[in-house]
């Protein structure tokens, strides 16, 4: 299936469809990136690994800047009241 071709990689062949080739050609996406992408969501449907790639790793930084405004807010208005519970 696969040949050793030295550090610690195999060079193996796949085959696609006509579609799938120009798709891939037209959006720039190495097969390379395809088939480690590929197997990641294999791997994690099976439930073998967690899948978790650039994309997600994306929206969690957005999720936590988003969260960080939230408690940022909440710490802001819980100062305002801190001030006028003082007064």
């Amino acid at each position: 299936m696969g040949r050793p071709v030295g550090k610690g990689r195999i060079t193996t062949s796949v085959t696609l469809t006509p579609k799938f080739f120009e798709l891939a050609k037209q959006n720039r996406i190495g097969f390379s990136e395809a088939m480690r992408v590929g197997l990641s969501l294999a791997f994690a449907e099976r439930g073998i690994m967690e899948y978790d790639n650039r994309l997600n790793l994306h929206r969690k930084m957005i999720m936590f800047q988003k969260k960080a405004e939230e408690l940022s807010k909440e710490l802001e208005q819980m100062k305002e009241k801190l001030k006028s519970f003082n007064k």
